[in-house]
């Protein structure tokens, strides 16, 4: 929302207004109604009078004949007219008087809107407009948001206006380009007047507008791989503790009793479990003890050994006695000749 009041048309009124030329401002009568003045004109395009110029803006040029009605008239300054076709209407100023009798050139922008043609028939009559307090405006493209001060280019703009209406569509010629704006809310009227009016302006989003989304925070892969890095030495070296952590006697404990309790599943020895666990209440870690080879209470067993090995040798020889004894049975005898028995025949 914008405050602006940039004077517009003020030049205007002087011109055609009270202390002007015509001397208007010499009479306290009252000012003519709406519909004083009226006329049936055929319109054309401000190009067909080489005026591009009067395009950007609502100011219309009108034959001499009405000046000389107009003037005859306590028309309130500056002029302000009602121009209708069959199809819609709108509101527009002056800027000349030298238009062509029966003729009127108007901006091009203007023929669209009331939905005719050149040459176009329209009913032309004066009207008395409040000054506008508020006015919204939708920009009919996105990328009217891309100008670097939309409020400063639409507020030089409007200083070629005396009126609007709403439901107007208005150009805005800037660099180059033409933005079409819409005229959607209007106080205290349906038509105002903008000439040397403090007038607030909003701006609705225009169609197909999508609010751009928040952007997501992506964390960086050095941050992360050094972070991982840190939590594995940390594991390491047994010291795995949040960097913004207090360095309290609770941590402490808590960090002996995590220790112990790996090195509990490790060894399995439930009596160093209990050492340690009665050492880590008092705030101390005991180690393990080593163990030392062959450094035990020694006991000598030797008259066990003598009687033992005198049987053991016993019976080792009776069974090899007997096995020597059933080989010689089984084995067949070995032949000998000329061994055997010798009997005579003679006999």
């Amino acid at each position: 929302m914008s405050m602006f009041g940039v004077g517009l048309g003020g030049g205007f009124g002087d011109e055609f207004g009270g202390g002007g030329m015509f001397g208007m401002g010499r009479f306290n009568a009252m000012p003519a109604g709406n519909g004083a003045f009226s006329r049936r004109l055929r319109v054309h395009s401000m190009l067909d009078i080489g005026r591009a110029e009067l395009e950007n803006g609502d100011k219309i040029v009108l034959p001499p004949s009405a000046l000389d009605v107009l003037s005859r008239l306590h028309i309130q300054f500056p002029m302000m007219f009602r121009i209708e076709s069959a199809y819609a209407f709108t509101h527009c100023g002056v800027i000349e008087f030298v238009a062509e009798e029966g003729h009127a050139y108007i901006p091009s922008w203007m023929i669209s809107r009331l939905g005719l043609t050149e040459g176009s028939l329209v009913t032309l009559s004066n009207v008395n407009l409040p000054k506008g307090t508020d006015v919204t405006f939708q920009p009919q493209t996105v990328d009217f948001l891309d100008i670097s001060n939309p409020k400063v280019v639409l507020e030089a703009s409007l200083r070629n206006f005396t009126c609007l209406s709403v439901n107007d569509k208005i150009p805005i010629h800037y660099n180059n380009k033409t933005y079409w704006i819409d005229v959607t809310k209007l106080q205290p009227g349906n038509a105002v007047s903008i000439v040397e009016a403090d007038v607030r302006t909003e701006f609705e989003a225009p169609p197909g507008y999508v609010e751009p989304s928040a952007p997501v925070a992506t964390a960086d892969p050095a941050a992360l791989s050094s972070s991982f890095s840190n939590v594995h030495n940390n594991l390491v070296d047994g010291t795995n503790k949040r960097a913004d952590a207090k360095d309290t006697g609770d941590s402490d404990n808590r960090l002996k009793q995590r220790l112990f309790a790996l090195r509990k599943k490790r060894t399995g020895n439930r009596e160093d479990a209990e050492s340690e666990s009665s050492s880590s209440s008092d705030g101390e870690v005991k180690t393990a003890p080593k163990v030392q080879p062959f450094s035990g209470a020694g006991h000598v067993l030797a008259g066990n050994v003598r009687r033992g090995s005198a049987a053991v040798v016993s019976r080792k020889l009776e069974a090899d006695a007997s096995e020597n004894v059933a080989k010689k049975e089984f084995e067949p005898k070995s032949f000998t000749p000329f061994g055997g028995t010798g009997r005579s025949l003679k006999e």
